[in-house]
């Protein structure tokens, strides 16, 4: 059988590294599975999988990761920072979490910044 995965979702990186030719990197995506269709025609299963970010890129031929900023937006780069830390699991709890001390957060960043 020869199923086929469809990505998602795909988004432009920001580097100060500059990628050579003839050489072979490896992208590490973290993603989900939105669809699985059978393909009756053919006798094969095809996957969508939405990527949700990704998690590093490597120099295969120097073993050196290649530095990319990770999200754009403030809420992107919220999601990585979580993630990175407490896994993918863990994204919607702590999601949970920050919006049950949005009162507390927003009065001490208030203080902290002398806001009315």
């Amino acid at each position: 059988m020869n199923n086929k995965i469809t990505l998602l979702g795909q988004r432009d990186l920001h580097t100060d590294d500059e990628l050579k030719q003839n050489i072979e990197y490896a992208i590490m995506l973290t993603g989900e599975l939105i669809s699985k269709e059978w393909v009756y025609a053919e006798k094969y299963w095809k996957f969508k999988l939405k990527i949700d970010k990704i998690d590093s890129i490597y120099n295969l031929k120097e073993n050196k990761p290649i530095e990319f900023e990770k999200g754009k937006t403030p809420s992107q780069k919220l999601r990585w920072r979580i993630t990175n830390n407490l896994g993918e699991d863990e994204y919607s709890n702590m999601i949970n979490y920050i919006i049950s001390r949005t009162d507390e957060l927003c009065e001490n960043y208030r203080e902290n910044n002398k806001i009315n």
